[in-house]
């Protein structure tokens, strides 16, 4: 399902549709304006968190199941400004991305601050071709009041997965890869807590690594050269690492 607020009091919520594999499983019917032109009525399915997650986890060795994943993993590399998984995020949803048009190249550089914008550019348009074929319709759902109303139409299981990963509805763990539904109203970002710890504490001691060997190979620069070195490597309080180095090498002239 995709929330959309219209303001704090007042929520849209829109399914999002496939078409059924038989009666069995539709859930009602739209119809479907072919890019050539005519007008096809569909029954639909609705996806749920649950056909979402069962999609990404049916076959481990896909590609775009993979791919698909390793979104989510990028979204939350570029959101915790996480340098040990970005280079492996991007890596892994590369083949979502356009095919360049023949004879062109691009280049690309993940290093320094500016690679998180680098980062939020490559997630948007990896995300955008994944649901470019998303189409909000309006549609008659079998039960209720069988009223027309809002969803998204996908023509493919892989497109409604990409708008459910973005939509929150199912979020991959940045820890173990695993993915899983979040609890409604609760802001999930791993599937288990233990995850949660381990991960910010193998991240904090990466951080300290990396920043205690610049400083070490940069000695020889001033204070604000230094801190400026630090903050071009994506170090957080680059000042604070550089006060604190500044004073352990002070105590141990003592």
């Amino acid at each position: 399902m995709v929330g959309m607020s219209r303001d704090p009091l007042h929520t849209v919520t829109l399914p999002l549709l496939v078409n059924a594999d038989d009666e069995n499983t539709a859930n009602g019917e739209c119809a479907v304006f072919p890019s050539r032109g005519g007008e096809t009525l569909v029954k639909v399915q609705a996806v749920s968190p649950e056909i979402a997650k069962g999609w990404l986890e049916r076959d481990t060795r896909s590609t775009l199941a993979r791919a698909l994943k390793g979104l989510g993993r990028l979204r939350h590399a570029y959101t915790e400004k996480d340098d040990r998984k970005l280079l492996a995020a991007v890596d892994q949803c590369r083949p979502l991305m356009p095919k360049l048009p023949l004879g062109m190249t691009q280049t690309e550089d993940w290093t320094g601050e500016g690679k998180w914008d680098g980062a939020r550019w490559y997630y948007a348009e990896a995300m955008s071709h994944a649901a470019k074929n998303a189409r909000l319709v309006v549609w008659w759902p079998f039960s209720g009041q069988h009223e027309p109303t809002p969803g998204l139409y996908c023509p493919d299981m892989s497109t409604a997965v990409a708008m459910a990963l973005f939509m929150d509805g199912v979020r991959v763990c940045p820890f173990c890869g695993e993915t899983f539904i979040p609890k409604l109203g609760k802001a999930r970002t791993y599937c288990k807590s233990a995850h949660g710890v381990a991960d910010r504490t193998a991240r904090s001691r990466d951080k300290t690594k990396r920043a205690e060997a610049l400083i070490r190979a940069n000695s020889d620069l001033s204070v604000p050269k230094l801190i400026e070195k630090l903050a071009e490597a994506g170090i957080k309080r680059a000042r604070d690492w550089v006060v604190k180095a500044k004073a352990r090498v002070k105590a141990q002239k003592r």
